[in-house]
């Protein structure tokens, strides 16, 4: 499941067929062809089997610690076209041009602590200064 997961993170945040709204909302339903019809961008493991949506809430369900996905049902039942899901942050390609941050997100003015989970190869770009730093980070200082 732990690849399903991945496969899916990636998909919705970086698919380049995944018909999403502004806000980064894609069906369920769309997600699992997309991961299909585009196997070699997400997984091997789709190449012969599209994944159903109860695989796919599975693997939310199994990653619920991360806080990677939020999902919402649109109406009572199960059927296609119902569920709704889409990934908290690092959208980017078609996805991130397409999202409008005001619409998607909460402006937040003031926090007492904010973390930053990244990999260690890409710390520079975001603390040092010769790097170019987080956006609210780099608002917050020129403010100063």
């Amino acid at each position: 499941m732990k690849d399903v997961s991945h496969a899916l993170t990636k998909c919705l945040r970086h698919s380049a067929i995944l018909p999403t709204d502004v806000k980064g909302w894609a069906f369920l339903t769309d997600v699992s062809f997309a991961l299909w019809k585009d196997h070699r961008e997400y997984s091997n493991f789709f190449r012969y089997h599209q994944p159903s949506e109860a695989e796919l809430m599975l693997a939310m369900e199994l990653d619920l610690r991360r806080d990677r996905f939020q999902c919402t049902v649109l109406g009572k039942g199960f059927f296609q076209h119902n569920v709704m899901v889409r990934a908290v942050q690092g959208h980017s390609g078609r996805i991130g041009t397409k999202i409008k941050n005001d619409l998607a997100f909460t402006r937040v003015r003031e926090v007492e602590c904010l973390n930053h989970y990244t990999k260690m190869k890409y710390l520079r770009t975001i603390i040092w200064k010769s790097g170019p730093g987080l956006g609210a980070w780099r608002h917050t200082q020129e403010e100063r």
